[in-house]
């Protein structure tokens, strides 16, 4: 995870793009700390949560083709 860890301190990674990243944590950071002191060497995948996911419920919502070529109405 040294790699992960560069990269992270040398970025502006901020909560906003780790909070609701973790299923076990919440905060993707709290994660990479376990792992870093476990020794893993990499990141569990089925501990991360989809990017279309609801921030609340933690539930994956499917995007089809047709959801990305169609825009919204504006509410």
């Amino acid at each position: 995870l040294a790699p992960v860890w560069a990269s992270l301190l040398g970025s502006r990674f901020a909560t906003h793009s780790t909070e609701g990243k973790s299923r076990k944590h919440g905060d993707a950071r709290a994660m990479l700390i376990e792992l870093d002191a476990a020794g893993a060497t990499a990141y569990p995948l089925d501990d991360l949560i989809p990017m279309n996911a609801s921030p609340r419920t933690n539930r994956f919502k499917p995007t089809t083709l047709k959801d990305l070529v169609t825009e919204a109405p504006w509410t």
